[in-house]
């Protein structure tokens, strides 16, 4: 029996059909062009370029000097709504748009490095359809992770609809070749969290002699103040960023306390229990495969240094970017560079810095 060589695939009509892409050579505009004054290194690529044309033929341009060179691309093509915008369509018949997005999607990959990443964002009328052409172009071996981003507030006009709102949009995440591109952490800056609001006067000591007070009464101290309503009432609203700052600067001594839940709490309930009984006293549990407990009140003392990271030589507040984003701002970000289009820079910083790996 003849052995089958039929595949899993997407398929539309007129799959079959590709364009013929005839030459084209890039021509530089001289009043149109600026140029950085100096090189940072020596393998710097020295122009950025903004091509006015057709963007296949232009990326079909680009193969031959910049194949395989490219280390991260974000693409935010038409999302195929059905509506008409000012300056492009948004609607298109959808075998159509499943050609154009092949052909784009394959010439872009010939751009790439063998370490490259490859961002795709879409909303949800195209973004199963493009999974799965995706998948076909780049080897579902080489998908990464699909990110979804909330981008409307529902508490605007666009809420007043009878279906569902819908506020997400997603990223789909792709490598060239996934064995050579492990994406590592990226961690975003936060604000100061209220919840640490206690600090120990000298950490040092033996845990059975620490003392605390409220973070507020110390800062205000600080500031030469006899009460936090003192300070409150004659520096304003930055008492809280100077709250904000100490907590930073001295996050080794500054707590909160949690409730310990899960296996942690069966491993320690005798000490949590001792705790409950003895309060405004600190005990410790020993830990086997995880830090020392320190338990105060029954709940586990946590310290503000484990929050801390550092982006850019600053230690500051963060936490960890994961595959859900709800802490970008869309208001307004569509009128960036002074035309009006969907999205904006705003979403730019965390893709290029999860793909610019050292």
């Amino acid at each position: 029996m003849a052995k089958s060589n039929t595949r899993l695939e997407l398929t539309w009509i007129g799959k079959e059909n590709r364009p013929k892409l005839e030459p084209r050579i890039l021509v530089e505009d001289p009043e149109k062009s600026y140029h950085a004054t100096q090189r940072v290194t020596d393998n710097d690529i020295f122009d950025n370029r903004l091509i006015f044309g057709d963007n296949l033929l232009a990326l079909k341009a680009l193969e031959q000097e910049f194949g395989g060179r490219i280390k991260c691309i974000y693409i935010d093509p038409p999302f195929n709504t059905g509506s008409a915008f000012e300056h492009y369509d948004d609607g298109v018949e959808h075998s159509l748009w499943l050609a154009l997005m092949r052909d784009r999607f394959e010439s872009l990959r010939r751009l790439m490095t063998n370490d490259g990443l490859f961002f795709l964002h879409l909303d949800d009328g195209e973004m199963a359809y493009a999974k799965v052409l995706l998948d076909e172009v780049f080897g579902r071996f080489n998908y990464c992770n699909t990110i979804c981003m909330t981008t409307n507030d529902p508490s605007g006009f666009k809420a007043t609809g009878a279906t569902v709102f819908s506020t997400a949009n997603y990223l789909l995440v792709y490598a060239k070749d996934k064995s050579t591109a492990p994406m590592r952490k990226v961690f975003i800056e936060k604000s100061y969290d209220t919840a640490y609001s206690k600090v120990l006067a000298d950490r040092a000591a033996s845990y059975d002699r620490w003392s605390w007070e409220g973070i507020n009464d110390v800062v205000a101290r600080e500031l030469g103040f006899d009460s936090v309503r003192t300070a409150k009432r004659e520096v304003g609203d930055a008492f809280e960023d100077e709250v904000a700052r100490f907590a930073v600067t001295n996050a080794e001594r500054v707590f909160q306390t949690a409730a310990i839940g899960g296996g942690a709490a069966i491993k320690r309930a005798a000490t949590i229990r001792q705790s409950m009984q003895e309060r405004q006293r600190v005990f410790v549990h020993p830990g086997e495969d995880v830090p020392d407990f320190y338990i105060l009140n029954g709940r586990q003392i946590l310290f503000y240094d484990k929050r801390l990271i550092e982006i850019d030589g600053r230690r500051i507040p963060g936490e960890i970017v994961t595959d859900v984003w709800t802490d970008i701002s869309w208001n307004g970000i569509s009128n960036e560079g002074s035309v009006e289009f969907k999205n904006g820079e705003a979403l730019a910083k965390p893709r290029v810095t999860w793909a610019a790996r050292p």
